[in-house]
């Protein structure tokens, strides 16, 4: 969660897309209201783009799910995966959380 917020205070409060990720992920028709700042979150990455290492750069195409996500939304992902897999290897186990 750090990283995200870290790169949308950077930006003024929003999180920059790249457009080329826009393109592969097949939603480059949300460039034009990226770009006006329609979205009230969102912003078009351009060259004043602070941090857009941490910005929405992944594009995700997976079972109909089209989006582009950051890094620190993998982050996030894997954190709950790896929290959900330890509880069940815990409730398997017979143990208690401490």
């Amino acid at each position: 969660m750090a990283s995200n917020a870290l790169v949308i205070f950077a930006n003024g409060g929003h999180m920059p897309v790249d457009p080329a990720a826009l393109e592969q992920a097949g939603l480059e028709a949300l460039a034009p209201r990226l770009q006006a700042r329609y979205d009230a979150v969102h912003t078009l990455m351009d060259e004043s783009t602070r941090l857009g290492f941490l910005a929405d750069i992944i594009p995700v195409r997976l079972l109909g799910y089209t989006n582009v996500i950051s890094p620190g939304d993998v982050c996030l992902m894997l954190g709950i995966a790896l929290t959900v897999l330890e509880g069940a290897l815990r409730a398997k186990r017979g143990s208690r959380a401490p």
